[in-house]
């Protein structure tokens, strides 16, 4: 039934009704957008302070600290400074501090390489000597792709300058990084058959940017990357005496002050970009908004490297691809003297952080995944609870006694790795033992019959026999790293005539001596350059050094079993030979 006129109803009064109940209505929706924004803004203010709680220690004019940025959905919720960029000025931290960035320079350089490959001006599977001649003929081709995924066999420069006797305060220039590549005579391994990180495969991407791209690398990357995407404040240092505005110094701890730690790095494509907390922002939010690149590009900068076997490595194109809580994470890290460096981006959520340090003792990664949980909370795997406490049931689970006989058979030597060895023994309040050129002794903990918790390592070992031979091993787990160590034959040091050792040796593609000689009993390598290094016998022959450059050595005999020399491994390259002069 309609309304009639004896009910009050007009044209007029419909109009007018009609724009009250318009006028309700978005008076009512802005109300309750209000507080809806309200509501994020309050939120979000409330994980700012949580972040703002976590750089608390380091947040004072008298400390160095950090600048973080926080993007999510291309904005930035969360951008500041910690702590001081310079001690003697008392200049504070802030977004626009200017860090190095150290190893996350190297997303850049494989970017670079990226955007020439889909301009069909190289291949990934080009071999390197194409554009580097000068580069020695190891025998095996190395392509473009080995250097991008680390899997070359190139041993890293800083592992070479350091055993040339290169401190950390010297100046390093990009072409004695090349003269020194171009001297060695072997690989670590064949090119495809490991993933072993090496920074002397970004220095060589470098190379051949400029190589292609007809101009330095700074100026290539200036003009063809950063001043595309208004990344102003953003460039890699080709020069260690450049005067760079903003900033921040890297700095160590000291007793209870700090220290400068001095950077002079004239090298680029693996380090030596400097950049701000801002601009990453911009770099970050350029994977989705694709300013710069298309989507082809963007897939290259994710795709892991293969090895030759098949398997899939967790390094793509200047990036990890891992997981954090059940998120997916691409990130990176870095560390130059005082400088600490993280950036990780979680593209499902559309989120990224950066933390950038100054300070040789911090942690980012640490400090970046505690903030990714403070705005990301909702969407975090929940943590096995059997997993969080399996430590504290482990120190619980004590078997009241094991035989004697039982833990007597556990005594001995087993190699965790190469020349890298466990030793077990006997006392009267139970296992002990000690790991090849570490002076800490720990305790072992009986969880059962063969399983023993080590508290000070956080870690577990199993004693078992081996399926094949019979022969006593154990598995040495920590996290999620697994380690099955064999027994080896008892060894008595003081068997061993060290005075066969003693002399001079020489290796000419460093042009470096070495001397050892005797000290308390122990065999020290001398550099005049370097501190004495301590080496421990492992066994018959090999050594196990205090120094990560020179940590394993093989003394290699003549047929007449003299000594003719020595082989050298550190962290990230492999026997080195020295052969003695006299």
């Amino acid at each position: 039934m309609g309304l009639s006129k004896s009910k009050g109803y007009t044209p007029m009064k419909n109009m007018i009704c009609k724009a009250f109940l318009v006028l309700l209505a978005i008076v009512t929706t802005s109300s309750a957008q209000e507080k809806t924004n309200h509501a994020q803004k309050g939120h979000t203010c409330q994980n700012s302070e949580k972040v703002n709680r976590l750089f608390e220690e380091w947040n004072t004019e008298g400390s160095p600290g950090a600048s973080v940025v926080v993007v999510h959905n291309g904005n930035i919720i969360h951008s500041k400074g910690y702590g001081s960029a310079n001690l003697e000025y008392a200049v504070p931290n802030t977004p626009e501090t200017v860090f190095h960035v150290a190893s996350i320079s190297k997303q850049f350089t494989a970017f670079a390489i990226a955007l020439l490959e889909s301009q069909d001006r190289l291949s990934l599977e080009d071999d390197i000597r194409n554009y580097l001649p000068k580069l020695p003929d190891f025998g095996h081709k190395i392509t473009i792709d080995n250097l991008i995924h680390h899997t070359s066999g190139l041993k890293d420069h800083g592992n070479l300058l350091s055993l040339a006797g290169w401190r950390h305060d010297d100046v390093k220039t990009q072409q004695q990084i090349l003269g020194l590549v171009q001297k060695q005579e072997t690989l670590d391994f064949v090119p495809g058959e490991e993933f072993v990180y090496s920074n002397t495969n970004y220095d060589l991407l470098a190379q051949i940017v400029e190589k292609v791209g007809g101009q330095g690398f700074s100026e290539w990357t200036r003009e063809n990357i950063f001043k595309p995407l208004g990344m102003d404040t953003t460039f890699f240092n080709d020069s260690h005496e450049r005067v760079i505005q903003d900033r921040g110094y890297s700095y160590k701890k000291d007793g209870k002050g700090y220290k400068k730690e001095v950077l002079n790095y004239a090298y680029f494509g693996s380090t030596s970009l400097f950049t701000t907390v801002g601009d990453l922002a911009r770099w970050a939010n350029n994977f989705k908004t694709m300013e710069l690149g298309n989507e082809q590009i963007m897939a290259k900068m994710h795709q892991q490297g293969v090895l030759n076997n098949g398997e899939t490595t967790p390094y793509a194109f200047g990036q990890l691809i891992e997981s954090h809580k059940g998120l997916r994470m691409v990130s990176h890290g870095g560390a130059d003297a005082g400088y600490r460096t993280y950036m990780a981006r979680i593209p499902d959520h559309d989120f990224s952080v950066a933390v950038l340090c100054n300070l040789g003792s911090m942690n980012p990664i640490k400090l970046a995944k505690h903030i990714i949980d403070i705005y990301l909370e909702a969407y975090l795997e929940k943590e096995n609870s059997k997993e969080e406490n399996k430590s504290t049931d482990m120190e619980q689970q004590v078997v009241a006694k094991i035989e004697t006989s039982t833990l007597k058979r556990y005594e001995g030597r087993y190699e965790l790795m190469e020349n890298i060895i466990i030793t077990i023994w006997l006392e009267e309040n139970g296992l002990k033992g000690n790991i090849t050129g570490k002076r800490d002794v720990h305790e072992f903990v009986p969880i059962s019959q063969s399983e023993f918790h080590i508290p000070t390592l956080a870690a577990t070992i199993t004693f078992s026999s081996n399926k094949n031979d019979g022969n006593d091993e154990l598995v040495f787990k920590k996290g999620a790293r697994s380690i099955t160590a064999r027994r080896v034959g008892s060894f008595n040091p003081n068997t061993v005539d060290l005075e066969e050792y003693v002399g001079t040796y020489f290796n000419g593609e460093l042009s470096v001596f070495y001397t050892l000689m005797i000290r308390d009993g122990k065999i020290i390598a001398q550099q005049k350059r370097l501190d004495d290094i301590i080496l421990v016998l492992s066994h018959q022959d090999f050594f196990v050094g205090d120094q990560w450059f020179f940590k394993n050595v093989e003394m290699v005999r003549n047929d007449d079993d003299t000594v003719w020399g020595f082989k050298v491994s550190g962290k990230r390259a492999r026997n080195i030979p020295f052969k003695k002069m006299d």
